[in-house]
């Protein structure tokens, strides 16, 4: 990466880190209520700044890490489109096999209160289910990498 671009992302970054600090600070410091006290309207602007920052952050890092930090990656390693498009494949893959693995046929919660039952939601919890199995995959693939890997340094000496 050129000098010139790394010195405009380090300031960009530290902007970001300064501006978020400034955000959690306000959101400590003067804005966290008691569990018990009601949230005031002038208190309120503040905490939905908070979360607009914070929205604006996700967003940040979902750009810069789906859709710049390929295009980096192959301007600098040309030869490494197909292992990016490999690796994005697997990827697929497992969470295709979580996915898969879900359950189908859930009923749905009955949460009867305040605004009347809320049910017909298995879509919902059928996406949470494959979530929570693409996670699990994850986690033990990464303790199987990390296991053979120092298996490999092992047997180098």
């Amino acid at each position: 990466m050129p000098k010139t671009l790394s010195k405009i992302l380090n300031i960009v970054l530290l902007v970001l880190l300064a501006i978020s600090v400034l955000f959690g600070a306000l959101f400590y410091i003067k804005i966290a209520p008691l569990p018990d006290e009601n949230v005031p309207a002038e208190l309120m602007k503040y905490i939905n700044w908070f979360m607009v920052w914070a929205a604006i952050l996700t967003v940040l890092v979902v750009f810069f890490a789906v859709i710049v930090g390929p295009i980096m990656s192959i301007i600098s390693d040309p030869k490494g489109i197909i292992k990016s498009l490999i690796s994005i494949v697997v990827i697929g893959i497992i969470i295709g096999i979580g996915f898969a693995i879900s359950s189908p046929s859930m009923e749905g919660i009955h949460i009867a209160g305040e605004l009347g039952e809320i049910a017909n939601i298995s879509a919902k919890l059928r996406v949470a289910d494959a979530c929570l199995y693409t996670t699990y995959i994850l986690s033990g693939l990464g303790i199987l990498a990390i296991f053979f890997a120092e298996i490999k340094s092992l047997l180098k000496f």
